[in-house]
């Protein structure tokens, strides 16, 4: 009867890992951040999303891209979720510091959080990326063709906290 007991036990916590390392598999982000929501965050109309999906050994990684039909202006956001024995989260989040020297640090979000500018003008190549850190995940938002850099960050926080809130 124990022996049947700590089977069950065991195979519980299995399964209870297993359902927490596929989690983002089960993410859905189009049900977070629909195409309407990218039309009003953009401010125009948006193409179908570009979607990758992606398991390996790392982990697994999901991401969307919006594009306006004018291909001018961007919305992408990504989720990754890593496989500890190769690199946490955390440590792929450090590897950003020395990657990019502009990284600002963000408080109030995640774990931690970092903001970059890139470029300059009013195209899609001036463009503001949020990262963030929560647990074996790192959230990514970028928009693209941006004019107010302090607008385009709290669009890319709102982004990010719906995103958290369902890892």
């Amino acid at each position: 009867m124990k022996r049947a007991l700590v089977s069950v036990v065991v195979l519980t916590i299995v399964c209870a890992e297993t359902h927490l390392a596929f989690a983002a598999d089960k993410l859905d982000l189009s049900t977070i951040i629909t195409k309407s929501d990218a039309e009003a965050i953009l401010g125009d109309r948006v193409n179908d999303p570009k979607v990758s999906k992606k398991q390996d050994a790392d982990g697994y990684d999901s991401s969307f891209q919006y594009y306006t039909e004018k291909m001018d202006k961007s919305l992408m956001f990504d989720v990754s979720q890593f496989t500890p024995e190769k690199m946490t989260a955390k440590e792929r989040f450090s590897v950003l510091g020395s990657a990019e020297s502009k990284l600002e640090p963000v408080k109030g979000i995640g774990e931690e959080a970092v903001f970059i500018e890139r470029g300059s003008g009013s195209d899609i190549t001036h463009t503001t990326m949020l990262y963030v850190l929560k647990g074996n995940a790192i959230v990514t938002v970028a928009i693209g063709e941006v004019t107010d850099p302090n607008a385009a960050l709290e669009q890319e926080k709102t982004i990010a906290n719906k995103i958290l809130a369902r890892l």
